[in-house]
């Protein structure tokens, strides 16, 4: 299933609003994740998957494990959303995602999505190429 949100839905609402919204939308996408690592046990560790990180160009497109397996490559939430799959799947904890957002010069803020683990805040996307 493809499920794609158009319209502007976060530009509405304030910084703080907009970063629960997006913190819920990226546990979603972990679900998700969990779901296909249960279907597929023995999905690699996505440092040793053979992917890297790869900046979207236009626009925002979030993809799940088989997605990113598939491209061999994804973004920031991405990356970060199937490491943290990952390590719950495999019973490491506390594991969360969490935002960072950058404020623009010309305007406007830029998010990056970091994992929180046992070892605290861990960047896939440096560690596989950003």
């Amino acid at each position: 299933m493809k499920i794609v949100f158009d319209g502007g839905i976060l530009e509405h609402v304030g910084p703080r609003r907009s970063a629960e919204v997006m913190t819920l939308l990226l546990r979603a996408l972990v679900e998700c994740n969990l779901e296909y690592l249960r279907k597929h046990p023995k999905t690699p560790h996505p440092y040793q998957a053979g992917i890297r990180y790869l900046r979207e160009v236009r626009g925002e497109r979030w993809k799940g494990i088989a997605q990113v397996l598939k491209d061999g490559d994804g973004d920031c939430e991405d990356l970060a959303c199937y490491l943290a799959a990952y390590w719950v799947f495999h019973k490491v904890s506390p594991v969360s995602v969490t935002l960072r957002w950058k404020k623009l010069a010309a305007g406007g803020r830029l998010f990056h999505v970091l994992v929180r683990g046992p070892k605290g805040l861990e960047d896939p996307s440096k560690k596989l190429g950003m």
